[in-house]
């Protein structure tokens, strides 16, 4: 973060400056409070001597309610929009951190990232899609930090309350700063692109994601263009190219446009050569490039290959930098867990990466090929079809056992059995609970457990759940 003292804060965002404890604000002339802002947390249990801790309105509660909390944990002062009903900590008032009280704490917290951002002279990679925005963010952050440092969102932080923070991080040192853009509704990307005033633009796939707040694909279409509509002709736009609804999207912009993919053309064209023990090796141009994962991420790591060239980096910084990537727990990390493999999709599921998921198995080693399905959740009122379609192609696949959780479950074996699918290796489970019982009658040695599935299911804990077992049997665990 950008040197900045409580006094210019306040005087920053037009706020008011209150005493610890006290209803009324400083008087006009008070002598200025020097101390430096180090850092900005929205959580008090993440408040360090010399944070900023913003108080925001949750669902149920105010943030201010942890004022007392954050003072004590060492915060330089509190930002607000409503003060505490009665002294947070009555018994330090004199000691405690000043309260600066705004209109709106959001909008507070918005307008100190811009001023962080407006001192930065970093390049700012903005990235979105319906799929893939996070691995492609962390390819391409190992790719860049061979050259420069540079920052990245910290874990997801791409709405209203996280992309700030995430520019809050930015200080003198960093030349580059590749973040996500995600989006809940029409016009989230564009008011994000206000704060973090992107210079270059990365689009991974427009997918059916998020149908029951979007309505129609069209509209998470032009959602996701507002990205690239912002990028200034001085920058570059990164589109992929085997999907015209994105590589459609240069039109839209006057800025010059590079496409990466497997219909790509020049060095942004990518191929898969080969896959051995959870590991990529694909040919971008005439270069070959080495990733931990699988297929379903190599349009992620074309997407890094193409960006790192165009910031000037050799094939061998950009190499160094794909080696270092690892995939997070439950974005396709691979763990072994005794004689069973574990391929963690758990985070988050939408059609298309299901679909591109059940592709990749056919690549892993393994006695046999387990899947594990949970429901796909936010799709309106598509669910059922398109359910159906992802069942239906498992009739083309490498899965030797495929296991549905959750609510739709039985109609996605009806949909796969009519497909052709063999329904005596179909099981239909309706949460954790019944899906590890269910697990610990089929598994055999030897066997790969591929487990995907949105939030809103957990099937995390069938993973921690499968560690624990065999952890229990003397088996060796690698998380």
């Amino acid at each position: 973060m950008y040197p900045c003292t409580v006094s210019e804060l306040t005087e920053h965002l037009d706020g008011r400056r209150h005493a610890w404890g006290s209803l009324h604000p400083f008087e006009a002339g008070a002598a200025p409070d020097q101390r430096q802002i180090e850092r900005v947390v929205t959580e008090s249990g993440r408040v360090v001597p010399g944070s900023l801790f913003v108080a925001l309105r949750g669902r149920n509660r105010h943030g201010v309610e942890f004022a007392g909390e954050a003072a004590a944990r060492g915060a330089v002062a509190i930002l607000t929009d409503q003060l505490p009903t009665r002294s947070v900590a009555p018994e330090s008032t004199a000691a405690g951190p000043p309260l600066i009280l705004v209109p709106h704490a959001l909008t507070g917290l918005q307008q100190l990232a811009v001023r962080n951002r407006n001192h930065s002279a970093a390049s700012v990679i903005g990235i979105t899609g319906s799929v893939g925005k996070t691995t492609t963010r962390q390819m391409i952050y190992c790719v860049l930090s061979q050259q420069r440092s540079s920052l990245q969102s910290p874990a997801n932080f791409n709405n209203e309350i996280g992309l700030p923070l995430a520019l809050l991080e930015l200080s003198e040192q960093h030349r580059y700063a590749v973040l996500e853009l995600g989006a809940g509704r029409p016009g989230d990307i564009r008011f994000l692109c206000r704060l973090a005033r992107p210079d270059w633009a990365v689009v991974t796939r427009v997918a059916p994601c998020h149908l029951e707040s979007f309505g129609s694909l069209q509209a998470i279409r032009l959602t996701k263009q507002e990205l690239v509509e912002e990028i200034p002709a001085s920058g570059c736009v990164f589109l992929c190219a085997d999907q015209p609804e994105v590589a459609g999207m240069s039109r839209a912009t006057s800025a010059q446009v590079e496409y990466f993919g497997l219909q790509a053309e020049g060095v942004g064209r990518c191929q898969m050569v080969s896959f051995d023990q959870g590991r990529s090796r694909i040919r971008c141009g005439t270069d070959e490039f080495v990733y931990e994962g699988g297929r379903q991420l190599l349009l992620c790591a074309a997407a890094a290959v193409t960006v790192g060239r165009r910031a000037g980096l050799s094939a061998g910084q950009i190499a160094a930098g794909l080696q270092q990537f690892r995939p997070d727990r439950g974005r396709g990390r691979l763990l072994r867990a005794g004689d069973w493999q574990i391929l963690d999709e758990t985070y988050n599921c939408s059609p298309e990466s299901a679909v591109a998921c059940l592709k990749s198995l056919s690549e892993w080693n393994a006695v046999r090929r387990i899947l594990v399905l949970g429901d796909m959740l936010e799709l309106g009122e598509s669910e059922r079809e398109l359910h159906c379609d992802v069942a239906a192609t498992l009739v083309n696949s490498a899965v030797d056992l495929a296991i549905f959780c959750g609510r739709l479950s039985s109609i996605c074996v009806t949909a796969a059995t009519a497909s052709g699918y063999a329904d005596d290796r179909l099981h239909a489970v309706a949460d954790n609970q019944q899906l590890q019982c269910l697990l610990s009658e089929l598994l055999q040695p030897g066997d790969l457990i591929c487990l995907k599935g949105s939030r809103g299911l957990q099937l995390e804990q069938t993973v921690n759940w499968l560690l624990r077992q065999a952890a229990e049997r003397g088996g060796q665990v690698i998380p």
